[in-house]
């Protein structure tokens, strides 16, 4: 009887142990998905940042070009 009760203490520190390695491994997943999710949201804030950048710079290079040919036609013109 002694030996049943010393193998049922046992059997239940086991399972205790058990359930928090589970907790615990459960926690660091939720951890690890947070984080994933984080990255991916800022990766996919730094790929938008850089399309807008580009844009930006496409408009400025387009305006700068603008300005550039109406001042050769006015110098062309001799109106300026």
């Amino acid at each position: 009887m002694n030996r049943l009760r010393h193998e049922i203490v046992t059997l239940r520190r086991l399972v205790s142990s058990q359930q928090q390695m589970m907790s615990s491994l459960t926690a660091s997943c939720e951890q690890l998905r947070r984080e994933k999710y984080l990255i991916g949201s800022l990766r996919s804030f730094c790929m938008l940042n850089a399309c807008a950048s580009i844009l930006l710079y496409g408009i400025y290079f387009s305006l700068v070009a603008f300005f550039v040919k109406c001042l050769t036609n006015l110098q062309l013109t001799g109106r300026y």
